[in-house]
């Protein structure tokens, strides 16, 4: 039995560890609270082969083959890991969860048979990552429930007990909302996110609405972008899931190889355009693809045709270099080509790609520039094992493919992408994040309203629909009211109001065609205090109220015009003593640091060799922050205006803001890491960087 004792800290925990192993039981962990309470922690002893042999996956066939396959390949290092894991970190497995994953790719949303195509060399990175995730959650000790397509879905969800969290994707959440889940699980879906979702994408602002149309399928509008997990540690504002390599327990050393390269790609397509620089790397070494043809014109190459994986390792073993075309981009490849011995050349792309200049990724939430095909190993990993180079310039390809090729190095994984390291980072978000905001105290009490074509208690039944909504009839000359009465008089803090899931419906609708007063009275409907917004807007938040009332009153005020309510949720939240200080990452790891004018926080940090952390932005982006670290006074609050650099000091004129000027923002959930302006520099909340696990602070 392994036996821990500790108060509260964990780092008490690891510090006072003693291992007393006996064969005849599994490891387990005695968690002492105080001289209260102490809790057993066992290891979990579920097998991965229990899984796929289950039910659940025998009954769904080939949507679940792939990952089945994938999962039992892995099966006997995954319990390694485990193991390792348990010894390093037992909290982990401390609170088992139920969990709903809905793989949206696999089902009818999809538009694509995913399930096919993962045998006949379809793109397999999303699928690797359900693979992996299955397996961490259940070797974590979580109850999965898995559904491939809408009919299980709706099996597995009872009205009356809700799943603590639920993983989908973006072709997922089409599902998730049509099936009515949306409203009662929206804090608690994680979304398999391989590009990254950036704020300004991520909610559905009028910047939003003018500068990204045709975005709208990113724009949730959930409680945190960390909901968003995703394929690489790109954006710093979501979670980073990433995926499981396996380390080779033994490679044949690169000096008893071949002389010989890998083309990265399963498509001839890729190579278009590239017969010059394959031809230099042909020049000094054997020239190999996993395709049945290439464009004409091109050096000697062997082909092979589409592989198998085990054949495609071996390959892998016997070569020295594997080489990138530039595209596609961040697949899991060169990871695999690395942990497998063979050093990674990638073209730099100069001047860098986005969404603007490039048009595979239109459409993609987020204006992130791709400097490589890799960008993580250009930033993280770098030589001997990963070179970039401008592939126009053919004495660099010369002077790096020749280094490449004589490197003398062993294999290497990051700790991150190994099956030990995701098992932890899964585990560690699992057992800290937590984005339910506390429960409204509105939710199914008594509303009531003026005259109406729908009922009243629509905006407070905690559906989130538009045909879900409270509306009033259309009118003119008449003002239109709903109150919610609360179960007794309550410290307010907050009330956060929804006229409407989705921009195109809210202004098809003309629900801002009229200012909205909001107000608060007492337990006799005496007026304490109220608020106008006259801008229109899908989310309105009155906050910092700390006011005993009992009552929450919602009324148009202009009796000029044709005007009508709609309120599809309005929610009422108690005075909480700090609500928005994070509590997980530890604040302790907070390093601000200034910004160059125009750069974002993002590419600060990482100048600092340290990450963003956006979690912080909630300690810096007050008032009293920005003068202890600017030095100078908040003179603008941008809401209205809508800016997603704040905070920030102005070094030029942007009117109505001067020079050495301050200001900090308003929407608490546009603070991230991208944005910028020329006109600024930003206050960046930075963490130190934990080699080998970017996207976890230290313990």
């Amino acid at each position: 039995m392994a036996v821990f004792y500790y108060s509260d800290s964990l780092s008490l925990l690891r510090k006072r560890q003693q291992y007393i192993m006996d064969e005849s039981t599994t490891p387990s962990l005695h968690r002492t609270v105080g001289t209260e309470e102490v809790i057993n922690v066992t290891i979990p002893t579920t097998k991965l082969q229990e899984l796929t042999d289950s039910a659940m996956f025998k009954d769904q066939g080939i949507k679940l083959k792939w990952i089945s396959m994938r999962i039992n390949m892995l099966d006997p290092s995954w319990d390694e890991a485990r193991l390792k894991l348990f010894s390093k970190s037992p909290e982990l497995f401390s609170r088992p969860k139920r969990i709903l994953l809905f793989p949206g790719l696999l089902s009818e949303y999809s538009g694509y048979d995913f399930a096919a195509g993962a045998f006949k060399g379809g793109y397999l990175g999303e699928l690797t990552q359900w693979s992996d995730l299955i397996a961490s959650l259940h070797l974590l000790g979580h109850e999965l429930h898995i559904a491939a397509t809408v009919g299980v879905l709706k099996k597995n969800e009872p009205h009356k007990i809700l799943y603590d969290l639920l993983f989908t994707d973006y072709m997922g959440m089409l599902g998730i909302r049509d099936n009515g889940l949306l409203g009662r699980y929206k804090c608690r879906i994680r979304v398999l996110d391989s590009f990254g979702t950036e704020p300004i994408f991520g909610f559905r602002t009028d910047k939003f609405r003018a500068d990204h149309d045709g975005d709208w399928f990113s724009a949730w509008n959930f409680e945190s972008l960390q909901q968003m997990w995703t394929l690489y540690p790109h954006t710093p504002d979501n979670s980073f899931l990433g995926f499981a390599m396996q380390l080779p327990k033994e490679t044949p050393p690169r000096s008893k190889r071949k002389f010989q390269s890998v083309l990265y790609g399963k498509s001839a397509s890729y190579f278009n355009g590239h017969a010059k620089y394959i031809s230099l790397i042909a020049d000094q070494s054997e020239v190999h693809a996993s395709v049945s043809s290439m464009p004409p014109g091109f050096p000697s190459v062997k082909l092979h045709g589409f592989m198998k994986q085990k054949d495609m390792i071996k390959l892998l073993q016997e070569s020295r270099l594997f080489v990138g075309m530039g595209a596609p981009y961040e697949g899991p490849g060169p990871l695999e080509a690395i942990a497998n011995g063979c050093a990674f050349i990638q073209p730099k792309i100069s001047p860098p790609i986005n969404k603007h200049n490039n048009g595979y990724f239109h459409g993609k939430p987020t204006d992130r520039l791709y400097t490589s095909q890799v960008p993580y190993l250009e930033n993280f990993v770098g030589e001997p094992y990963v070179y970039t180079v401008n592939i126009e310039n053919d004495d660099e390809v010369r002077a790096a493919v020749k280094k490449a090729l004589n490197a003398n190095f062993s294999s290497y994984l990051p700790y991150e992408f190994s099956q030990q390291g995701m098992m932890d980072r899964i585990g560690t978000y699992v057992y800290h994040q937590n984005f339910c905001e506390s429960k409204s105290l509105s939710l199914l009490q008594k509303a009531s309203s003026s005259e109406s074509q729908s009922p009243a208690s629509d905006a407070v039944d905690g559906i989130l629909t538009d045909n879900t909504c409270f509306m009033s009839k259309k009118s003119t000359g008449t003002a239109h009211w709903w109150k919610v009465e609360l179960s007794s008089e309550m410290i307010i803090g907050r009330v956060k109001i929804m006229i409407a899931f989705g921009w195109d419906w809210a202004l098809s609708n003309k629900v801002c065609s009229n200012p909205y007063r909001v107000s608060l009275l007492d337990s006799k409907e005496t007026l304490i205090m109220s608020h106008v917004y006259h801008d229109c807007r899908i989310v309105y938040e009155w906050k910092r109220l700390n006011r005993l009332a009992q009552f929450v009153k919602i009324e148009t005020i202009d009796t000029s015009k044709e005007s009508q309510l709609v309120l599809c949720s309005v929610e009422v939240f108690p005075y909480e003593v700090s609500p928005s200080v994070p509590s997980w990452p530890n604040s302790k790891h907070l390093r601000t640091v200034i910004s160059k004018p125009g750069q974002n926080c993002r590419d600060s940090c990482l100048e600092n060799k340290m990450v963003c952390e956006s979690s912080f932005f909630s300690l810096i982006n007050t008032h009293e922050a920005v003068f202890n670290h600017l030095g100078c006074n908040v003179t603008h609050t941008l809401e209205e205006k809508y800016a997603d650099y704040a905070p920030a000091i102005a070094v030029s004129a942007d009117k109505p803001i001067e020079p050495g000027h301050c200001v900090i923002i308003d929407i608490r959930r546009l603070l991230g890491c991208p944005g910028y302006s020329k006109n600024f520099r930003r206050l960046c909340p930075c963490r130190t960087i934990v080699p080998g696990q970017i996207a976890i602070a230290e313990s």
